[in-house]
């Protein structure tokens, strides 16, 4: 496959929104996701070679766009943030856009655009953790509306109202009208960058009563939010009252749970270290005291570490990269921790760092993705199916590898969803598969061989063991089967058979019946390859003809074609198939369309459905004493 042609098809099938402006500010590429993006948001089918800008939008957000194109032409590179109402959702979106110039052909510069979709980032960005939202105070999010895109549980007590209700009305609504004009201002202060470390105002609570509201507020130009919190601020007492009730929130959240609650100053130092520390890692909270928490980190996941450390002086709160820490035992451990901004919080004055050891689940990828390496490259066939169910249409397959699709041709998009029932056909052992069924309905692996099908409708012999797969609770999730084509093998082995049921039928002979054996050996023969009938022909004394002296039937095509031709008993060398074959001394398939057939032996094989024969020279020591001639309805492959 080429590489354009793999390029395309991964812009395609991207999720983010791709594509690519010129300098007259006509749309020239856009992928499938682009596309859907202005749908959603705009409700119209964009093409190529339109205008890139939407005529829904208002003058200001044109006349944005069209600065961030013409800054990208001038060479920068640089992304924004912004964000929408999806009304089928009912929720605010965010997107984070790239903005980069590129030469096209003849040096033309164009812009290509890519648009991710950050509102779950954004969201975590801008929702409290537990901590926060054990909080009394309300903790929320506007957009450049004013509108509430994010509140925390506290709404309700605070205001009456759930941050459901709550959720993309614009704040301003719920402000008195003595205060609307004050609030006004403020927040028009804020969003300019003004630092105002708080604000009253009072809100209409959904009882009709009045909320005293303490603000305090910050405006994020590059994700065009607002971080607020809102306090009661009824009176100093009732503050006071709230502030020793929020650190005893903190301390019975921290007190026990397999979760490690820290807190450290900007440089890193432990100020406080939560009891849970001795059962987590062995070491009593009070040996942290004072300590720098980089004392504890390997040395080479510091530089990271240190990093999260200065992104939290401004942040309100940063997910951490996974880094190792030391237990009591100097065993590194992985650790996800998250660190909160409390700075300005009284009750805890510091950086709180929520920490988890998470080494177990770091090894199991690991595992995992050793696993699915094993798999992957393994000459034998693997098949991944679901659990249940064990009735039809059976449990769909989830995973095949590459090995698998060599073994039977088909795809792995093709196959799964399927059932493993989909290779089983007319000759799949039906007693082995009845016992695979009942042994899956117990959870018990099994083992089996059987007939399988290809996609091309070939059979070929396959050997399989099935087991049951379970999860951390001990419930079976799914079954795993490793496959192995067996053709080769099982042939010889029912070869063997046939050639030992040839012994054994010469050996059994008392009077030496010569038509009576080679009658049996047809029959063996016939059902070996599942043939509609064989003949065996033997020369004459005098090697000037060959004889039929020994024929059987299997099907009713084959029976058809015998009675037919049962006059039909001797040729001259060289005349039918049987004669060509002693003639020339070599195996020949004739079909319904070649050959030099006897008319009488091609009308009888037309009518009997017989597509295709095959004369197999008989001989001993290099010198031919006969033709064995095989029929089958099917045709020649």
């Amino acid at each position: 496959m080429e590489q354009s042609h793999l390029t395309n098809r991964f812009l395609d099938q991207s999720k983010d929104a791709i594509w690519m402006v010129n300098r007259d500010f006509q749309l020239i590429y856009a992928n499938n996701a682009y596309l859907l993006l202005i749908h959603e948001v705009a409700g119209v089918e964009k093409k190529i070679n339109e205008s890139a800008f939407l005529e829904v939008l208002g003058k200001e957000d044109m006349e944005r766009w069209k600065g961030y194109y013409k800054k990208a032409f001038k060479g920068e590179y640089f992304e924004v943030e912004q964000h929408y109402f999806n009304s089928k959702i009912n929720e605010i979106q965010f997107r984070q856009t790239t903005f980069e110039p590129i030469a096209g052909d003849k040096n033309n510069l164009m812009v290509a655009c890519r648009s991710k979709d950050i509102t779950r980032l954004v969201k975590h960005k801008s929702e409290a953790s537990q901590l926060i939202d054990a909080s009394l105070d309300v903790f929320c999010t506007l957009n450049t509306k004013g509108e509430f895109v994010y509140l925390s549980a506290s709404a309700f007590q605070q205001w009456g109202f759930t941050p459901e209700e709550l959720l993309g009305k614009p704040f301003m609504d719920f402000v008195i009208e003595e205060d609307i004009a004050k609030t006004k201002e403020i927040t028009a202060l804020i969003r300019k960058g003004h630092n105002i470390k708080t604000f009253f105002n009072r809100y209409l609570k959904k009882d009709a009563t009045i909320a005293y509201n303490l603000w305090s507020a910050t405006w994020d130009d590059n994700s065009k939010l607002m971080y607020a919190v809102a306090r009661d601020g009824k009176d100093t007492i009732e503050q006071e009252k709230k502030l020793v009730r929020s650190e005893q929130s903190f301390k019975a959240l921290v007190q026990g749970g397999n979760d490690l609650y820290a807190i450290i100053d900007l440089e890193g130092r432990y100020i406080y270290m939560s009891p849970s520390s001795t059962a987590i890692i062995g070491i009593p909270p009070e040996a942290f005291i004072g300590m720098d928490a980089f004392e504890f980190i390997h040395p080479d996941d510091i530089e990271q570490t240190q990093s999260s450390l200065k992104k939290i002086a401004t942040e309100s709160k940063v997910v951490m990269e996974l880094y190792r820490a030391k237990n009591q035992y100097v065993e590194w451990r992985w650790v996800e921790t998250v660190l909160t901004n409390m700075i300005d919080n009284p009750a805890v004055n510091g950086i709180v760092v929520n920490s988890r050891d998470i080494t177990k689940e770091v090894e199991e990828k690991h595992q995992l993705k050793l696993f699915e390496s094993v798999i992957t490259n393994t000459q034998d066939a693997v098949l991944i199916t679901e659990a249940e169910p064990f009735d039809e249409p059976g449990p769909k397959i989830i995973y095949v590898n590459e090995a698998f699709v060599k073994m039977t041709g088909f795809t792995a998009e093709e196959v799964i969803g399927k059932t493993p029932r989909m290779l089983q056909g007319p000759n799949s052992n039906k007693e082995e598969l009845e016992k695979l069924g009942r042994a899956l309905r117990n959870w018990e692996s099994h083992e089996i061989t059987t007939i399988n099908y290809k996609k091309s409708g070939e059979e070929f012999w396959i050997n399989f063991e099935v087991t049951p797969i379970a999860n951390d609770i001990g419930r079976y999730t799914h079954w795993i089967a490793i496959e192995r084509d067996v053709t080769e093998q099982k042939n010889r082995e029912l070869e063997k058979d046939l050639i030992n049921k040839i012994n054994s039928i010469f050996s059994q002979s008392i009077d030496n019946d010569l038509p009576a054996c080679l009658t049996k050996i047809c029959q063996q023969i016939t059902k070996f390859g599942d043939f509609d009938f064989s003949e065996i022909w033997l020369p004459a004394i005098d090697d000037k003809r060959i004889n039929r002296v020994a024929n059987y039937s299997k099907s009713k095509a084959g029976s058809t074609f015998s009675n037919a031709t049962k006059s039909i008993s001797s040729f001259d060398l060289g005349e039918g198939l049987s004669g060509h074959v002693w003639k020339n001394m070599t195996i020949d398939i004739w079909d319904s369309t070649e050959g030099n057939w006897v008319s009488n032996r091609k009308i009888a094989a037309d009518k009997a459905g017989i597509e295709s024969m095959m004369g197999v020279p008989l001989k001993d020591k290099e010198k031919i004493i006969g033709v064995l001639l095989i029929g089958t309805n099917k045709e020649r492959s």
